[in-house]
């Protein structure tokens, strides 16, 4: 069951690893496109029904090219591979979440749906951006 206690361990868990939340208007993932989901900023909060994306943490996490040219980074150091979160035993390219009130929608290519400590336990298997890129700051 969902409750803001685990909102807060999932965003927290995802910038631990350098990547931050931005929550996408309309109900399907592939919705919006990638300037608007930037401009609308990062998400403080998880709310039940919302659908999230993940891109790499940046110095201006609304600013498109500052987003890009981290997202590009990241790229080169994974060799072009999406990032992949690992659940229910299987390893799949990863780029957000939908929550329900009692599971979690993985924006995987299976479409997998989790309960909340199975997916709290899957984090820890993202790529760490942060140790691969750093802190998004430009030098």
């Amino acid at each position: 069951m969902y409750t803001e206690e685990i909102g807060a361990r999932i965003l927290g868990k995802l910038h631990d690893k350098g990547w931050n939340t931005y929550k996408k208007s309309g109900s399907g993932i592939m919705e919006g496109s990638c300037a608007e989901v930037i401009r609308t900023g990062l998400a403080a909060r998880l709310d039940v029904g919302g659908n999230y994306v993940l891109l790499p943490v940046a110095d201006r996490p609304i600013d498109l090219a500052a987003v890009m040219g981290t997202l590009e980074k990241l790229a080169v150091k994974l060799d072009r591979e999406m990032p992949t979160i690992v659940a229910g035993g299987v390893r799949e390219a990863f780029t957000g979440f939908t929550l329900n009130q009692d599971s979690v929608g993985l924006h995987v290519p299976s479409g997998l749906r989790v309960g909340y400590s199975c997916f709290l336990a899957a984090l820890d298997t993202i790529v760490d951006a942060k140790e691969l890129i750093g802190d998004g700051k430009e030098i």
